[in-house]
């Protein structure tokens, strides 16, 4: 609630009374106070041009000279007037007019004031909206938690052994040249090792979000050793395209791939195929 120096000092007169206000320095006084009230606010100007006025006048006997030398000497002692001081000398200002012409002042003040509130009201609102939006934008879209398929085949037991760690980092590449599903997603260690695939039940989902160009964070979740093979447990998830997390792993850039082991596994079929026609070759010329 505002608090007028009149309360303050009930008293002594602060306003103009109509004889001041019919004198010289009360009337330059009003001109002065309706000028830098125009707009509603006080400006540094503004305060600085009332000071240099207020100290050219300081010897005339009116109260309300006297009550605003006070109230300006305090606010810019410390050398600078902050928004709440530019306030509270607005209305000390209001309380040295007299009562029509405080009216307006006051009015435009407060008009002025209600503006502002609306003002942050919706700068309020706009950066909750922003703070929504990024925390959407930066969120997973989609989580899996799956132990890998096929990690007991072709060799991956020995890579699992030797190149999977837990807590490490984990590459999910589509083959799309896999000829038992067209979901396929290899699973491969930092160094490029393939260890497995997505289970087809998972890669149904995540193949079309990777297909799409969608960023991903995939990591080795835990090692099960308690089998005859090691199966490796994998965590991943799947981000906006505007997504701005950190490591998140492209999946059309070019990502490590071993040369030997289970990431090579087309020449390895090749010379498996050799060998069985070799044999067979021997066969028949031992029959023949």
């Amino acid at each position: 609630m505002e608090q007028t120096a009149e309360q303050e000092a009930p008293n002594r007169r602060i306003s103009l009374t109509k004889t001041q206000r019919q004198s010289a320095a009360g009337a330059e006084l009003i001109s002065l106070c309706q000028v830098v009230t125009t707009d509603g606010s006080l400006t540094d100007e503004e305060v600085s041009s009332l000071q240099g006025w207020l100290q050219e006048h300081k010897n005339e006997d009116l109260p309300a000279i006297a009550h605003l030398t006070k109230v300006v000497e305090t606010i810019v002692a410390d050398g600078r007037v902050t928004a709440e001081e530019r306030r509270e000398l607005y209305i000390a200002l209001e309380t040295a007019l007299p009562p029509d012409v405080r009216a307006i002042a006051r009015r435009t003040r407060r008009s002025v004031e209600e503006q502002e509130k609306d003002r942050l009201r919706v700068q309020r609102e706009l950066e909750k909206e922003q703070q929504r939006d990024e925390r959407e934008r930066n969120s997973a879209i989609e989580h899996w938690d799956f132990m890998v398929a096929g990690s007991r085949y072709e060799g991956r037991p020995g890579l699992i052994q030797r190149y999977a760690q837990t807590a490490a980092p984990a590459y999910l590449v589509r083959d799309l040249g896999n000829k038992y599903s067209r979901n396929a997603v290899e699973v491969r260690t930092t160094s490029g090792h393939q260890i497995g695939f997505v289970p087809e039940e998972d890669a149904a989902d995540l193949a079309p979000l990777l297909d799409g160009g969608h960023p991903y964070r995939a990591q080795i979740k835990k090692i099960l050793t308690g089998g005859r093979f090691p199966i490796p447990v994998v965590v991943a998830d799947v981000y906006r395209k505007d997504a701005a997390v950190p490591q998140l792993v492209d999946p059309a850039a070019s990502v490590p791939r071993a040369s030997g082991g289970a990431a090579g596994n087309s020449g390895a079929n090749l010379v498996k195929v050799a060998l069985i026609v070799i044999a067979v070759l021997l066969v028949l010329y031992w029959l023949a």
